[in-house]
């Protein structure tokens, strides 16, 4: 019995391996094989490990075309999660679609939904939706002047204190 196990072999070393064993009356024997070809062919013997490899392929092709996070940026004053939720009812949600997104139909819904939000816009990088809005200023009110309102004069004139 002749092993070949401390020799790699090519394709055609082998065939002319097994007729010198063959013409010799003996038996060729294999311990392993390399090569891209043996390996998968291994892997026929493996089905949970294939059925594994092509699950990850799949979901590397689905996952980066979802949303999977939402972050709000740039409120002081309105609540992150009221901007969530009523992004939400505009179609920004955990699992959906980023090409189903449209900054400029959120932005309107946004704006009318919430009107202490002066300004909103919606990117989208990797799985991340990135809601970046700015809140309207409060202007302060106008300082009270004691002052004379409401006067009313029978005739033109000016008054002098």
């Amino acid at each position: 019995m002749l092993f070949a196990d401390q020799h790699l072999f090519d394709v055609a070393d082998v065939k002319i391996v097994e007729r010198i064993a063959n013409i010799r009356g003996e038996k060729l024997t294999f311990i392993r094989s390399f090569g891209m070809f043996w390996s998968l062919r291994r892997l026929r013997k493996r089905p949970v490990l294939l059925l594994g490899m092509l699950f990850l392929v799949l979901l590397s092709c689905y996952v980066p075309s979802r949303v999977l996070f939402v972050e709000v940026q740039g409120n002081v004053t309105v609540p992150s999660k009221l901007i969530a939720q009523q992004a939400q009812n505009c179609g920004i949600y955990f699992g959906a679609s980023r090409k189903s997104v449209r900054s400029e139909q959120v932005k309107n819904r946004l704006l009318s939904q919430i009107p202490q939000l002066q300004w909103a816009g919606v990117n989208t990088s990797g799985c991340v939706a990135v809601i970046t809005v700015r809140e309207r200023n409060k202007e302060p009110l106008p300082k009270e002047t004691p002052a004379v309102s409401s006067v009313v004069a029978s005739r033109d004139g000016m008054i002098a204190e």
